[in-house]
């Protein structure tokens, strides 16, 4: 995926998907087991949220290839004197 509406539209569709698996009820494991009925759907919400990181990496990838990212800043927007220690003497 070269442009970043794509990256961001596969990681909206793997929102819903998983959503839509967490409340639908048809899981790989039941939910009625204790304690492991959740795993399928917690496994699941780690995988859409390891994808979301990785997508918004490749975003930043591609627009900073493009320039679009933001500006980066080389000097700071404030120039300072440094002080010399006598002069605070001095005072």
């Amino acid at each position: 995926m070269g442009k970043p509406t794509g990256w961001i539209l596969a990681v909206l569709m793997a929102w819903v998907v998983q959503l839509l698996y967490t409340l639908l009820p048809f899981d790989l494991i039941p939910d009625i087991l204790p304690l492991i009925g959740g795993l399928d759907d917690l496994f699941g919400w780690l995988v859409v949220l390891a994808f979301t990181g990785y997508a918004a990496v490749q975003v930043w990838y591609v627009l900073e290839r493009r320039g679009a990212a933001l500006p980066r800043v080389d000097e700071p927007a404030l120039q300072y004197e440094p002080i010399d220690t006598v002069d605070l003497v001095r005072m």
